[in-house]
């Protein structure tokens, strides 16, 4: 019963659930610039750590 209470508030107040900048797509926000910046680097990071391994897997299958 209380689960019904809250989903009934939920619902009522629409303002209360509004999305950040980011996720509303607010494309002017410095938020998003800076959230999307942060997604380049990190996916960055991870492609240079799968590279390098990689190149380390495949120096030392030469070297053998």
């Amino acid at each position: 019963m209380k689960h019904a209470a809250a989903i009934a508030v939920f619902f009522a107040l629409p303002a209360v659930a509004s999305a950040c900048a980011v996720c509303g797509g607010a494309t002017d926000e410095k938020i998003v610039e800076a959230s999307n910046a942060v997604l380049w680097t990190l996916l960055s990071l991870v492609g240079f750590i799968f590279s390098a391994t990689g190149g380390t897997i495949w120096y030392l299958w030469r070297k053998s």
